[in-house]
């Protein structure tokens, strides 16, 4: 039943409990208004004229108190039948508690105006609950989502330019008919708008997502339509320059690894007793001094290679941002063109402040959004959709450690040890063994930069926390 239908008290009743003036409700009876619904849906200018007695300023009552009778219970539905015995007149807003005429519920103004929201969004055909929700939850009142705009609207819930358009014109156009002179032209579409996606292998991984996440069509939907969107529309000859450079950097990355176990096993650690009897380990060579030397300068050359190879894709990361057949309406859609590209390339996700640091936004933002792999594709989601696991089992834990040899592979002590994430995990990090490694606690906060719970890492990939470590 439309909220418009739902029961409702008279202009009689409102003003025996306080919530209207005898004069207001006297007023109102006299243009025929004598139900809450009669007010609401009224020709404002009409009652504002019959409300001119009240003084310039009528007119803004009017508008505020309209739509503050077109609140609901969230409990029954019943139509503006909440007050609260303390209050004077409607002028005073809505006070908290707030109570239902009809029934026995209490509540907060917050969950009213999350209301509210959903009474006017769900009128738009195609608009559901989980995007009124979604406005709620960014924007706490309908005013403010009025006062926003349509890319500020895309920018801070997951709904596409096109709707964010239809609904806040339907909003200006509903709540204040003096705000129909706004700019409501739709924006320019972005290239996720512009690149319509209605494949069978789209679908089935739509469907996969919403099984695996705690995302609902609509939104599996736009993310899926997204990540695909910025994949094709990037230029080929530009996708095969990420290619083969991430692939070259896998390799280069996996010789100096390579290298550094090899003259890793030139030493060996002995034992020996100083004078007054304490013992001491000292790291003694024991391999060849000719190999050695080979080692380093290729070594030396492996890291320059790596070095060219990550400004290589730094330089490309650039390009790509300013891409001229991509087009991003928010930083929330580039950022998930980022991820949806180069992480599907990269053994390791572009840290989040990288990105951060290019677009102008705050450090946290791009790692809220993560490239998740299933068995029908890929795509870019908000992370706090996954449903994953991110803790270690006591018998994950343990193992990690056995296989260290119970000691810090920093420092090798052998107390306070904890298991520490290589890339964090939130940065996608995994609970795989080859992502984790045991730490001292000192070693571990200095993995973290000397900040305890941090998210943020020194290094910026496994083999740099491997450098780091020996």
């Amino acid at each position: 039943m439309p909220f418009y239908e739902r029961p409702e008290v008279t202009i009689t009743d409102m003003r025996e409990h306080g919530q209207i003036g005898p004069s207001m409700a006297h007023l109102l009876e006299d243009e025929g208004l004598t139900n809450v619904s009669d007010f609401a849906y009224a020709d404002v200018q009409a009652i504002s004229d019959a409300l001119g007695g009240m003084g310039s300023g009528a007119p803004e009552l009017v508008f505020f108190a309209r739509n503050q009778l077109r609140l609901s219970c969230p409990e029954c539905g019943a139509l503006n039948l909440l007050y609260s015995p303390d209050r004077d007149h409607l002028g005073q807003g809505l006070p908290s508690p707030i109570e239902c005429f009809y029934c026995d519920w209490e509540g907060s103004r917050a969950e009213v105006r999350a209301q509210q929201i959903t009474n006017y969004v769900t009128e738009i055909q195609g608009v559901g609950p989980a995007s009124a929700d979604q406005l709620a939850d960014a924007f706490g009142t309908v005013w403010r989502v009025v006062a926003a705009n349509p890319k500020e609207i895309v920018e801070q819930t997951s709904l596409s330019v096109e709707k964010a358009t239809v609904v806040h014109g339907h909003l200006c156009k509903s709540i204040h008919p003096e705000l129909d002179h706004r700019d409501d032209t739709p924006v320019q579409k972005s290239t996720v708008e512009s690149h319509p996606l209605d494949r069978e292998d789209v679908k089935i991984l739509i469907g996969e997502i919403q099984q695996q996440t705690r995302l609902d069509q609509e939104d599996a939907e736009w993310y899926v339509k997204a990540t695909c969107a910025f994949r094709e529309a990037y230029p080929d000859d530009r996708l095969e320059r990420i290619h083969e450079a991430a692939k070259e950097l896998t390799k280069v990355r996996e010789r100096i690894t390579n290298l550094k176990d090899e003259r890793r096993e030139m030493h060996e650690w002995t034992t020996i007793e100083m004078e007054g009897g304490e013992k001491i380990q000292i790291r003694e060579f024991i391999g060849d001094v000719e190999r050695k030397d080979e080692i380093n300068d290729k070594h030396d050359e492996l890291i320059s290679r790596r070095d060219s190879l990550q400004q290589t894709i730094s330089d490309e990361l650039d390009r790509f941002l300013d891409c001229n057949q991509l087009d991003f309406d928010t930083q929330k859609e580039a950022i998930i063109a980022v991820r949806a590209v180069f992480d599907q390339e990269l053994s390791v996700p572009v840290r989040g402040v990288k990105i951060a640091r290019k677009l102008g936004c705050s450090k946290g933002y791009p790692s809220e959004f993560v490239l998740e792999h299933f068995e029908s594709g890929s795509a870019v989601i908000p992370k706090e959709y996954v449903r994953k696991r991110t803790t270690l089992s006591d018998q994950e834990r343990r193992a990690i450690l056995e296989r260290d040899g119970s000691k810090c592979i920093r420092c090798e002590g052998s107390g306070e040890l904890e298991v520490h994430h290589i890339i964090p995990v939130a940065d996608d990090g995994s609970n795989e063994p080859d992502n984790l490694a045991t730490l001292c606690h000192d070693c571990h906060l200095d993995a973290h930069g000397g900040i305890t719970l941090s998210h943020e890492v020194i290094y910026d990939s496994r083999e740099e926390f491997w450098n780091w470590s020996k």
